[in-house]
């Protein structure tokens, strides 16, 4: 299936981050910026099953952070087009933007907005502390200073600076949460669209595992190559791991009562002031934790009849403690503070393929199906399906992108709007 080809500028750099520093945003200084280049990887370990992707990455630089910005080809010189900047996903541990299953062409192309997707800091770099040691929230801080980027210079690719929406997958998603919590983001975005957050990860060990991240990062130097970095950030998730053997999938993540997040009792006074001007679209999908369980002996133990079926109870209990219950919670607490709330269940894939509608799944739909070529849990599901049923998801991110708000209805085999 061919389709006009979008413009796409990458590469750009939108702040400079030293290792521990706060970002600083880049300053308009009316330079030309070469933008062919694809937005470098912050630093990271390329492994783990959050990884969606290990071949044809690239670079990994630290000190700065990049976007990438997708525009329709035929924009006119005075049109500004609806924005969309997009979260990745990866646990906060893994996972770039500029990656093949990440381009936005048909998601722009079919709905003539624009798509920025920007990298941020992750792990022990990311979500422990700050050259003084305090502990900070370096990644969440990352986010907003690409946000802040978009609002000084997206009018100059033909974007609305008024009219930016938030979307992100899975630690995107939790992202997503924490920004519209977080001091100084008010007028940087405008609607939010949060796919698949694990919201039972915020659990009451969560406490002890930052202070086991933080006191351990107090241990690192400006002189550590990023080899030993990564291999002392490996350690303490082995440390974490042994004392928090279940929570430690998401041992690095943003910290209630950290800049820029308020402490965890000021929450509700927060919502409560953001939420009338910032609809949100959230969801999950039907078999959220099937993405996790790929490797044998879980999945044979998956096909044995009888066994089969117990097995899928307990992946659906897992599924709501995760992400389910805690979803519920914060759209009722939402609604509760006057905000307008839509709701979303995404139910995809091949009955015979026993991956179908995990987690991730909408991925393939929304962005780029080339990019998920043999992903297991598209098995049985043909490139023209994926590309034609992402086309109906793709309409729905960007009406509700454009229009804040959805008609309630489902798509049979594809989505339930509610």
């Amino acid at each position: 299936m061919k389709y006009i080809m979008p413009r796409v500028a990458s590469g750009i750099t939108y702040a400079y981050a030293d290792r521990f520093a706060y970002p600083e945003v880049v300053k308009n200084n009316k330079e030309i910026v070469k933008a062919t280049s694809r937005s470098v990887q912050v630093i990271q370990n390329i492994s783990g099953p959050f990884i969606l992707t290990r071949s044809n990455l690239p670079p990994m630089k630290e000190g700065i952070l990049q976007l990438a910005i997708t525009t329709p080809n035929d924009l006119a010189p005075d049109e500004r087009v609806p924005v969309m900047a997009f979260i990745h996903g990866g646990a906060y541990l893994v996972g770039t933007s500029d990656i093949l299953g990440y381009r936005p062409n048909r998601l722009v192309m079919e709905n003539r907005v624009i798509v920025v997707r920007f990298n941020y800091r992750m792990g022990i770099l990311g979500y422990s502390r700050d050259k003084e040691g305090q502990q900070a929230n370096l990644g969440l801080l990352d986010q907003i200073a690409a946000l802040t980027w978009i609002q000084r210079h997206i009018e100059n690719f033909g974007g609305d600076k008024n009219d930016v929406t938030l979307f992100g997958q899975s630690a995107g998603a939790d992202s997503v949460i924490s920004l519209l919590l977080s001091l100084g983001t008010e007028n940087l975005f405008h609607k939010a669209i949060i796919q698949s957050a694990p919201f039972g990860m915020r659990n009451q060990a969560q406490q002890k595992m930052e202070k086991i991240v933080y006191d351990m990062s107090q241990e690192i130097t400006d002189e550590m190559t990023i080899e030993e970095i990564l291999d002392f950030q490996a350690e303490t998730m082995k440390r974490v791991k042994h004392t928090h053997p279940i929570s430690s999938m998401m041992p690095f993540m943003p910290r209630l009562g950290v800049h820029p997040l308020p402490d965890e009792d000021e929450v509700k006074t927060v919502l409560r002031e953001r939420t009338s001007s910032i609809p949100i679209l959230i969801g999950h999908t039907t078999q959220e934790v099937n993405f996790f369980i790929r490797k044998k002996p879980l999945s044979t133990l998956r096909r044995l009849p009888g066994i089969g079926f117990l097995m899928q109870k307990l992946l659906n209990h897992i599924s709501e403690k995760v992400f389910i219950d805690g979803e519920e919670t914060f759209a009722h607490s939402y609604e509760k503070c006057d905000g307008q709330v839509i709701r979303y269940i995404i139910d995809y894939g091949k009955e015979s393929n026993i991956y179908r509608s995990a987690h991730a799944i909408e991925l393939p739909l929304l962005f780029h199906a080339e990019g998920f070529k043999d992903f297991y849990l598209l098995e049985g599901s043909s490139h023209e399906e994926i590309v034609e049923d992402g086309e109906k998801l793709r309409y729905i991110w960007a009406t509700f992108a454009k229009e804040g708000t959805l008609n309630e209805g489902e798509i049979e085999g594809l989505i339930e709007i509610k």
